[in-house]
């Protein structure tokens, strides 16, 4: 996914499955992709960590953090300071 192409970074139905199967890949995908909910939820609950890639809304989300927290504690490091 670091080398594709902005089109395919994009594309929500090749990112999705990919997150869902490795979360780290969230870090290489279009910003579009880093604010949508379903695909940073995958992605997380998958690597917790992935949430430092996730657009700052969603750092901020309950639900997404909580599914980081739980897949990696460390996760609540780089939430929302206001979680």
């Amino acid at each position: 996914l670091q080398y594709a192409g902005e089109a395919l970074r994009g594309d929500r139905t090749w990112v999705l499955p990919a997150c869902r199967a490795d979360g780290r890949l969230l870090r290489w995908v279009a910003p579009a992709m880093q604010a949508d909910p379903n695909v940073v939820m995958a992605a997380v609950r998958n690597y917790g960590l992935a949430l430092q890639s996730a657009s700052f809304d969603l750092r901020a989300d309950y639900e997404t953090v909580m599914a980081a927290v739980k897949s990696n504690g460390l996760a609540l490091q780089v939430a929302a300071p206001e979680l």
